[in-house]
């Protein structure tokens, strides 16, 4: 049994669960068929506003797939994916809740690598300023593994966009910020981007934003002004203790 456990943890991945930094979950690298009732990772979305599900016919192929999964689930709010990368996955939220969809699938069966998930204290309706998504950082490259790739700013220029496609359309969001980051203590001062979900006022915001682009591993010259909808995805990052690394974007409209 305990060289069982030995070899399981040696497999393991991470789950960003930044609400809850005293856990280090872990997850195999096989990712379980029962997580992957989606739509191509590959497939792509022009980098344009935000497409419009009138009439219903008319809806990308991405936004008909995040339909079908939204009726399948009610849980399922629509389906995260970057172009030519293993970021593709269904996107899950039970509010207030960020342990239900820890090591849950899609199918909402036990699944290692669990889902991608919106985080508990983010609203859908109203929506949140900002809405955090938690993944792991699997061994394999699946789930949110390849957010660590942005470390590399070439990585970033292939890749500059997020897309986000729900039963209305598909989002298209432009990244901002690019960093590592750690989930501080109760006892530590310091900015926590998993708390910047809605900020009350400009001033909050802009303070907010400032933080996030002085994170930034490179520059990009891109600021977010208030009264934008942010996207930010998080996921394990290990070259410190609880690292996180966090991929911020905005919302074209």
């Amino acid at each position: 049994m305990a060289l069982a456990l030995c070899l399981c943890a040696a497999l393991s991945g991470c789950m960003a669960q930044d609400q809850l930094p005293q856990s280090s979950p872990e997850a195999s690298p096989e990712p379980s068929p029962a997580a992957s009732p989606a739509p191509s990772p590959t497939a792509s979305v022009p980098p344009s506003a935000t497409v419009q599900a009138t009439p219903e016919e008319a809806l990308p192929e991405e936004a008909q797939q995040a339909k079908e999964l939204m009726e399948q689930n009610e849980d399922c709010i629509g389906y995260v994916y970057v172009p030519d990368t293993n970021i593709a996955s269904p996107v899950m939220h039970v509010p207030g809740d960020n342990e239900y969809y820890l090591y849950l699938g899609f199918d909402e069966k036990y699944a290692v690598e669990g889902s991608i998930f919106l985080d508990g204290a983010c609203s859908t309706e109203p929506r949140s300023v900002n809405w955090l998504l938690h993944g792991h950082n699997m061994k394999n490259g699946s789930m949110f593994a390849d957010l660590l790739s942005y470390k590399d700013e070439v990585f970033y220029k292939k890749h500059p966009l997020i897309y986000f496609a729900t039963d209305q359309g598909v989002e298209c969001y432009e990244i901002f910020a690019c960093f590592t980051a750690r989930v501080l203590k109760t006892t530590e001062t310091g900015f926590r981007y998993y708390r910047f979900l809605d900020p009350a006022t400009k001033e909050e915001f802009d303070e907010g934003i400032a933080e996030m682009l002085e994170m930034s591993l490179y520059p990009l010259n891109i600021v977010p002004e208030y009264g934008e909808k942010l996207l930010t995805l998080s996921t394990c990052e290990y070259s410190t203790e609880n690292g996180r690394m966090v991929v911020c974007a905005r919302l074209l409209e």
